[in-house]
């Protein structure tokens, strides 16, 4: 009995099991929700089925028939496929889950008249993109719907269903989707549909429209800008419409827009600059292809050397650190480095030998880099020379490059203006000042080298006794040329009438009209001009030549019967030698500037007594009008020393002596060599242009 009864709890047991197994299978298998809908959609070559998404479904068997005739009877992989069209009569549809598990719960739709199908009619459909709320406006016009349908093209399905026929769809990161990625597009359509049971009944979808993300970006630009270290920003601003972005400047000098930067449409556009030090900037952010744009800010910006281009004043030692204790190698003079920091009266730049530490007090910088646009600057000898004699053109030098200046100047209006750096640093303190009574100072000359130097005396001195043109170089008239002298070819015209007779033999003519009294400058040393040659070594100090009388070792040419250069420059009282230096100057080393000042506000140079570098006695300092001693007055606060016969030129001779500068330099400067940005380190060219080929391939390593 017992054994009876073990079995029989045995077989109950295992028709549970069996039963929950059964069960659980069941439950396991892919099914239709209860209110699940069927939408079917009319199109020219039959009706779109679409149904909803079954969990764990991964394939769906599709039967149709009609009036006992199969119209369709496949298997598809996503919930939707083409059913032929069906002109009337009673059409049945069934649609099965499948899954890895087995066949699930089929479910079943009819339509109980093909040919009485109330289907709607859409007239139009719109899609408009609202920048100002990030969001699209949908709006359906047609009849017989209760339904409006809003299909995004590449998704399953529809994305929204609505009884209303207007729809805002808000994107971003608080709207219904995000805004899509650069590059990328979203498709959306429309249709109708009338609900009869459990079928919604759909007309044709209607063209897509198709939107990108600057459709929802505004036209307002909100611009920012962070220092990170010396005059390097980062500067940020919003997304808007456009196909990219320019970051562009203006300065008290340019005075129109210009390009700084271009940058690529992105979620947060940006980009990092090193802005010119020493000047005042208005920046602005401007939409390629659109009319956004920001309010510009403005800006000034400190003195700072970093990224300066500096050259040894003389061969320098290179040390390994700031202690100065190890010697990695020297760096000969006037040649082209970057200095990547400042420190401890030291510039770290890039050697052969690795980077390393030169003396910042004995290295060149180039005034754009370092003050900016506290002076402006015209180098003329670099393009075209404007020495002369009180307007008149000195043969093989006027209007030409001078020897040593071929590659100052790097664009039109863009040149390289070295000066000592202990000397630019007074510069920037007479330039500030300056500004404050609404001028600017304007460079002329700073670093000339020492063949320039030779050149310029030598060529001049082999034209002294040439006579005075009919005409000025510029063509302008002068009317204060010495009174009783006249013209060649005034002379040639009179020749048949008696010649005036000159009160002195020799020199009286001059003396009617020679500047009388002063001979020198006070602060500027007596000139070695007479005793030293062109060939001579040059003297263990430099000195500027200064204004001086003739004296019989320098025996002045005699005086013709007509007007020359000679007689016009010294007025018979001054020489050559005051003039231009015989054998070395102040600018060869580096630590004098030739320099007028120029109305802030009209951007006229203030009119001096002379042009800049008339070679000639109307130059020197006891002719100085007012504008000319208001320039002094500048420089002189700042520490430089005049020289009598030039009211434009100023010297260092503090630093001069405080540095034992003792050499001349012979050669020109030139930006040729490693130089280093923000985006890194690049080989530029003699003319300031970055170089492609072998030498910029490498990454500036050593």
């Amino acid at each position: 009995m017992r054994g009876k009864r073990k079995r029989w709890l045995l077989l109950l047991l295992a028709v549970l099991i069996a039963a929950a197994g059964a069960l659980l299978l069941h439950r396991g298998r892919p099914r239709f929700d209860p209110d699940a809908q069927l939408t079917v959609t009319r199109q020219e070559d039959g009706w779109q089925l679409a149904w909803p998404q079954v969990q764990g479904a991964e394939r769906y068997q599709v039967q149709a028939e009609s009036q006992g005739q199969t119209l369709l009877e496949q298997t598809v992989d996503q919930p939707g496929c083409t059913l032929p069209a069906v002109q009337d009569g009673r059409v049945r549809i069934r649609i099965r889950p499948l899954s890895a598990r087995g066949r699930g719960a089929a479910r079943t739709w009819q339509v109980e008249d093909a040919g009485a199908i109330p289907w709607p009619s859409l007239t139009g459909f719109e899609a408009r993109a609202n920048d100002d709320a990030c969001a699209i406006d949908f709006a359906w016009q047609g009849e017989g719907a209760d339904r409006y349908l809003l299909y995004r093209l590449g998704e399953d399905g529809t994305v929204m269903e609505r009884p209303m026929p207007t729809y805002t769809m808000y994107l971003g990161q608080e709207g219904q989707m995000p805004l899509p990625a650069y590059g990328q597009q979203i498709q959306f359509a429309g249709s109708l549909g009338r609900l009869q049971g459990d079928i919604l009944f759909c007309c044709p979808v209607s063209a897509p429209h198709t939107f990108v993300r600057e459709d929802f970006l505004g036209t307002e630009i909100h611009l920012n800008a962070v220092q990170q270290e010396d005059n390097c920003y980062t500067f940020r601003w919003n997304e808007a419409k456009g196909s990219g972005y320019i970051l562009q400047y203006q300065t008290g000098q340019t005075r129109q827009w210009t390009d700084l930067a271009r940058v690529q449409p992105a979620e947060q556009p940006s980009c990092q600059v090193k802005l010119r030090s020493g000047t005042d900037y208005s920046l602005r952010v401007v939409a390629e292809g659109a009319a956004s744009r920001s309010e510009p800010i403005r800006l000034t910006t400190g003195l700072s050397t970093l990224y300066a281009t500096v050259w040894p004043i003389q061969d320098l030692e290179v040390y390994a650190d700031t202690g100065r204790q190890q010697v990695m190698g020297t760096l000969p003079a006037v040649s082209a480095c970057c200095v990547l920091e400042e420190t401890e009266g030291l510039f770290r730049v890039r050697t052969p030998e690795g980077e390393g530490y030169i003396d910042a007090d004995l290295c060149l910088i180039n005034l754009p880099d370092y003050i900016g646009e506290l002076c402006l600057y015209d180098i003329t000898n670099s393009y075209d020379s404007r020495y002369m004699v009180h307007g008149y053109g000195i043969p093989e030098i006027t209007g030409t490059v001078i020897v040593g200046y071929e590659n100052v100047c790097l664009a039109q209006g863009e040149y390289l203006a070295p000066l000592l750096y202990p000397s630019a640093q007074k510069l920037a303190q007479a330039a500030r000042a300056a500004l404050e009574d609404g001028y600017r100072l304007k460079i002329y000359d700073a670093y000339r080298p020492r063949q320039a130097t030779l050149e310029l005396y030598r060529i001049t001195g082999e034209h002294l006794q040439d006579p005075i043109p009919e005409q000025t170089y510029t063509g302008q008239p002068v009317d204060d040329l010495p009174e009783g002298i006249p013209l060649l070819h005034e002379l040639l015209a009179g020749q048949e009438a008696d010649p005036p007779v000159p009160s002195d033999a020799t020199n009286g003519w001059l003396l009617d009209w020679a500047v009388g009294g002063e001979t020198s400058a006070g602060s500027e040393a007596a000139s070695s001009e007479a005793a030293a040659s062109s060939e001579a070594v040059p003297p263990p100090v430099p000195e500027e030549t200064v204004p001086q009388p003739d004296v019989p070792a320098e025996t002045p040419p005699q005086p013709e019967g007509y007007l020359t250069y000679y007689q016009l420059m010294t007025g018979g009282r001054y020489h050559l030698g005051s003039f231009l230096a015989r054998n070395g100057s102040t600018h060869n080393l580096g630590i004098a500037m030739d320099l007028t000042l120029v109305d802030v506000d009209t951007g006229e140079e203030l009119q001096m007594q002379t042009a800049m570098h008339d070679l000639s006695c109307y130059a020197v300092l006891a002719r100085n009008n007012q504008a000319a001693e208001l320039l002094a007055d500048y420089m002189m606060g700042a520490g430089f020393a005049p020289l009598t016969s030039e009211w434009w030129h100023f010297q260092d001779d503090d630093t001069r002596d405080a540095l034992g500068l003792e050499v001349y330099q012979e050669k020109g400067v030139s930006l040729e060599g490693w130089h280093r940005d923000l985006e890194g380190w690049y080989y530029c060219g003699s003319d300031g242009s970055r170089l492609s080929g072998p030498a910029a391939d490498t990454d500036g390593g050593n």
